[in-house]
């Protein structure tokens, strides 16, 4: 039933402008033409330029590039070197260029060779103006072995003469343009809300199904949920690079990560979200960068919650455990938080910022934050837009759907600006446990709430022998305490305060278990290795310095070496016994443990050196684990440790009844 209410409520918003198109024409329009001449490796373009106004417009290309002729209906214009051009027209008018060129650097983002091209749109390779953006209509000329895909709708491809020419289309005002050609097999399916193509090379081409199939219905899902996609198009494009990039319209995916059965569920959703956040609505990086947050959220958990309750939940978790590993001193507020550059940056700017669209979920219904996120879209389509702009629109949508809008302001204050995550308790000393006759039952014990924390709506659930008896949220303001109450006809045996890691929060004492990322992300490691040489392998799977050492149980260790050395390691610094041995049988294994002083470990038992090698270059993606048996390729054996029976939010009520 929501979910048809969803979709009649995406319906009705398409009515809706998505953003304020009237506002497009009096944006400068450009009309480019341009040729690829992938074996020469260079470009030439002509530009077409509609300038609603008088105000000084200026343009520019990148190294490598320059620009040949430039002519203006009315006005003038001033060359600046070989590269920029300032257009001072005298009333609306029309200007021309020419520009011709190719990349200033060999590299990624840059090139234009004869198997294809990346034509990042950073990289200048077309005149892209200096402070106004436009919107465009381009026209991409390439030999007819290649295949184009550019950013915006893609519109037209004919071929003739050996030649293929393809038309994209972006008329609201563009970030810019990114380009890609290659030779790729192309296939194309039409689904409710556009068509999806997929560009994959021959040896790929058995996954253009697949992905044919999952991107349209994720195409289709986030238009119902969120509103009409920006483009009429989305395509799939495998890139010589193990990479996932979002781009406007369509997504580049490494060939290597393609394959990968865990990528359609995964990867290709949060590029698809992307074609909403951060290619659809632009971020304004002045207070933050909110779209990676949001797209994390809305793409990457969504579906996790979609395929199973148990795998949200174990994500949930993942994200207080990487906030218990991270470093106070590595820690910054989410505000701060511009681009992901490794580990540290994912657990605030996407982990904490999701937790943020968790909490405002939680606490203000499905309702009020679906309306939000529409709300949002459909006022900023194609604009720059802030932090400021999503508490708006969820501000607004709360009072909307009869919701506590007062909270929105105080949640976005706390967690754009917190560093260290509350402190929740459940106070076993006041903790009371009766049976009062006729199988009653009746359970009393304060919570409180840290006073540096932000509104909650704390789960508390009294557990039996088969399950959840009850459950309740209590709300609680930041540094209060209150006494709850359960009463039950069956014999409880826990009580337990946020089981499922809905809260952003400290771990409780007890609760949380080792996992590799306590040592991957330490300051300084000391590595106590079997083997020379893998100092500069350790260095790249640790945040922190590395130091050859001996094992030394008041220091963070990396301790690598065949299996009976490591426990021999592990025996002399009083590593926590149940952590000593191999947790799954394979060769290579790595796993967490602390040592007998309380510092993180991370234990790595292999066959020999090369071995220890390969492994360290896989480490740092299994940080969430508390362990990891290494297999051929992307195959791995991970898991966590189970954490205590009993610890800060989880009491046992066994012990007082006997007693009662």
């Amino acid at each position: 039933m929501y979910r048809l209410a969803r979709i009649l409520a995406a319906a009705l918003l398409a009515t809706l402008p998505v953003a304020a198109a009237s506002s497009w024409p009096d944006d400068p329009q450009a009309e480019m033409d341009v040729r690829l001449h992938p074996d020469d490796g260079r470009l030439e373009g002509r530009l077409t330029l509609q300038l609603p106004d008088e105000g000084p417009f200026s343009l520019a290309v990148g190294p490598g590039y320059r620009i040949d002729e430039v002519a203006l209906d009315a006005g003038s214009a001033e060359k600046l070197g070989q590269r920029g051009v300032i257009l001072r027209p005298g009333e609306a008018t029309e200007a021309r260029l020419r520009w011709s060129g190719e990349p200033g650097e060999e590299s990624r983002g840059a090139h234009l060779r004869p198997e294809g091209a990346w034509l990042a749109a950073e990289a200048g390779w077309y005149p892209r103006p200096a402070e106004r953006r436009t919107g465009y209509r381009l026209n991409v000329t390439v030999p007819e072995p290649l295949q184009v895909v550019a950013e915006g709708t893609r519109v037209d491809e004919r071929i003739s003469d050996g030649l293929r020419r393809v038309e994209f289309r972006h008329p609201a005002p563009a970030r810019g343009i990114t380009l890609f050609a290659g030779e790729w097999e192309q296939r194309s399916r039409s689904v409710r809300h556009g068509t999806v193509h997929t560009f994959l090379p021959e040896h790929l081409a058995e996954h253009h199904d697949l992905y044919l199939e999952k991107t349209g219905a994720y195409l289709d899902e986030y238009s119902d949920w969120i509103g009409p996609p920006p483009h009429e198009t989305y395509s799939v494009v495998a890139a010589p690079y193990p990479v996932g990039l979002a781009f406007a319209g369509f997504t580049a995916l490494g060939e290597q990560v393609i394959p990968l059965p865990f990528i359609p569920e995964t990867s290709l959703p949060h590029e698809v979200v992307h074609n909403w956040w951060g290619r659809g609505v632009y971020t304004d990086y002045d207070e933050g960068n909110w779209n990676e947050a949001l797209t994390y959220y809305m793409g990457d958990y969504h579906q996790a919650a979609q395929r199973d309750t148990e795998q949200a939940q174990r994500l949930r978790g993942d994200w207080l455990r990487s906030q218990a590993a991270l470093p106070d001193a590595a820690d910054y507020p989410l505000s701060e938080f511009r681009h992901n550059r490794g580990t540290v940056d994912e657990i605030i700017g996407y982990q904490r910022g999701a937790q943020l669209f968790h909490t405002l979920r939680r606490s203000l219904g499905e309702a009020a934050f679906d309306q939000a996120v529409r709300r949002f879209y459909a006022r900023h389509a194609h604009q720059e837009a802030s932090w400021s702009d999503l508490e708006t629109a969820f501000a607004g949508a709360a009072e909307d759907e009869g919701a506590d809008a007062e909270t929105v302001p105080a949640l976005f204050e706390w967690f754009l600006s917190a560093t260290r995550a509350p402190d929740l308790e459940l106070d076993e000393r006041t903790l009371e446990v009766a049976h009062e006759g006729d199988d009653r039952f009746r359970i009393r014990v304060d919570i409180a709430w840290d006073e540096d924390g932000y509104p909650v709506s704390v789960p508390v659930v009294l557990k039996g022998e088969d399950g959840r008896l009850d459950e309740r949220d209590i709300r609680l303001q930041p540094g209060e305490r209150t006494r709850i109450e359960f009463t039950s006809e069956t014999a409880p045996r826990y009580l337990q305060a946020d089981p499922d890691h809905h809260l952003y929060r400290q771990l409780a004492l007890g609760e949380g278990v080792s996992i590799l990322r306590d040592t991957l992300l330490a300051e300084s490691v000391t590595l106590v290795a079997s083997w020379d040489g893998l100092e500069a392998a350790a260095e790249r799977a640790l945040r922190g310095e590395v130091e050859p050492g001996a094992p030394d149980r008041d220091r963070p260790l990396l301790i690598v070496g065949p299996r009976e050395a490591v426990s021999e390691h592990l025996e002399a610094i009083k590593a926590c016994v149940t952590d000593r041995i191999r947790p799954v049988d394979r060769s290579p294994v790595a796993w967490a443990s602390t040592t007998g002083g309380g510092q993180p470990l991370i234990a790595l038992a292999a066959e020999d050196a090369e071995e220890a090698r390969e492994a360290l270059q896989r480490l740092a993606r299994y940080g969430r684990h508390s362990y990891v048996g290494f297999g051929s390729g992307h195959d791995a054996e991970t898991g966590l440790y189970n954490p205590a029976d009993r610890h800060g939010l989880r009491l046992p009520l066994a012990d007082q009844l006997d007693a009662d």
